[in-house]
């Protein structure tokens, strides 16, 4: 299930499902960043979305493993590229909750190259 929230000052939203990818930490300027993949179903259709950690965020998404039941909250961007027509999105990540019960087991956690 996903939800969008939207208040004054920023759209936010919510996803719940499972982690089909884990990518491994990688510098982001001063920082790192770490991004997943969650995979939820949205009515009928099975979707994925690709979610971005940065900074101190990544504190948060450093345990998850492959197969965890989570639910995601986060914030979605877009710029459009300078003196073109393509715009680009982002997912960015705050906060992550693993649902109890739905901890996959060590053996198949695996990293995205």
């Amino acid at each position: 299930m996903s939800d969008i929230n939207i208040d004054s000052m920023q759209a936010t939203a919510r996803v719940t499902g499972k982690v089909t990818e884990v990518g491994k930490k990688e510098p982001a300027g001063r920082s790192e960043k770490q991004i997943i993949v969650v995979e939820f179903q949205d009515g009928r259709y099975t979707n994925s979305v690709a979610l971005e950690f940065f900074g101190a965020a990544t504190e948060k998404s450093a345990d998850l493993r492959v197969g965890d039941r989570v639910r995601v909250v986060y914030s979605n961007r877009s710029r459009k590229k300078e003196g073109g027509d393509r715009w680009f999105n982002s997912n960015d990540a705050w906060d992550v909750e693993v649902l109890p019960a739905a901890r996959a087991p060590a053996r198949e956690s695996r990293e995205r190259p």
